[in-house]
């Protein structure tokens, strides 16, 4: 077995070779972002946003009611695509009607499409 000397192809030093690896500093961590979504539904008791955000957890993301018809959530997301929906009292999973971007999902309905920049 060949034995390992700190050199890469070709003689060489291998990178990193003797030295402790360290974070690049710069490279930014994304920052997440705030986005509000909010929901007619002047007859709910509850409605929660659910989506690949939070595991499509109906607990996770509740929103507020914020007048006698609308509810509203502002959520904190990094940068990127999520699909997602409302839950409305918990049994009744509806799209996002201010939202036009949508994706067919695995149960032949739609999930409404958030992009975060």
């Amino acid at each position: 077995m060949p034995k390992r000397t700190g050199k890469g192809e070709a003689g060489t030093p291998a990178e990193g070779a003797g030295k402790s690896p360290k974070r690049k500093t710069s490279a930014k961590e994304p920052t997440a972002r705030s986005i509000d979504l909010a929901l007619s539904a002047p007859d709910a008791k509850t409605v929660a946003v659910v989506g690949e955000f939070n595991g499509w957890n109906v607990e996770s993301h509740p929103l507020q009611r914020k007048d006698s018809e609308t509810w509203h959530i502002c959520l904190q997301l990094p940068p990127g695509t999520y699909q997602y929906k409302f839950v409305i009292d918990g049994t009744r999973w509806e799209d996002d009607a201010d939202n036009p971007n949508r994706t067919m999902n695995e149960f032949g309905t739609s999930n409404s499409i958030l992009e975060v920049r």
